[in-house]
């Protein structure tokens, strides 16, 4: 309709109905276009490099602590993980597994009741807060439909990071 924005699931790019390889993620952008007498003419559609986004919300995080951010479908599946073989689980098969619903059904249901927390996570902390994409246009005229209902950006300490942080307070 008139004044709406769709944006696609996060997603590995496809062609000929194939994942692309290497991988590249994507987010898509598409709105349509309407004439003069209110007669639809087509489907404008914008590709977003998904590693941009991703990239772009690292250079917010201090550089010491880019390596702790994290990020989650409304799934529970990862898009940005510790380790990059987690990631894209609901694309890839062979990865289907790699879902923190699955792996720690715990913490996900504490994701789930929170929009935002902290909890300590395998003897580390666990950080999080969701993120809704139709929150992100304030316009009034504007309806976002989104295909996906939100992301969980997180920040994830490691056990022995958490150790090393705390070493000197527990000295004392």
């Amino acid at each position: 309709k008139p004044g709406e924005i769709y944006i696609s699931t996060f997603d590995l790019n496809m062609e000929n109905g194939r994942i692309e390889e290497p991988y590249r993620s994507m987010l898509r952008f598409a709105t349509p276009v309407f004439d003069e007498t209110g007669q639809r003419r087509g489907v404008y559609v914008i590709n977003y490099n998904g590693s941009n986004l991703i990239a772009g919300m690292q250079q917010l995080v201090p550089a010491q602590f880019g390596n702790r951010f994290r990020m989650l479908n409304a799934q529970g599946f990862w898009i940005k993980a510790a380790q990059p073989a987690a990631e894209w689980g609901f694309a890839l098969p062979d990865r289907a597994g790699q879902t923190l619903a699955r792996t720690d059904s715990e913490l996900w249901s504490k994701i789930l009741k929170a929009p935002e927390g902290q909890v300590r996570h395998a003897g580390g902390l666990f950080t999080w807060r969701r993120f809704l994409l139709g929150e992100t246009i304030k316009d009034p005229q504007t309806n976002v439909i989104a295909g996906d209902a939100f992301f969980v950006l997180a920040s994830e300490i490691s056990a022995p990071e958490w150790d090393g942080l705390t070493a000197r307070l527990r000295s004392t």
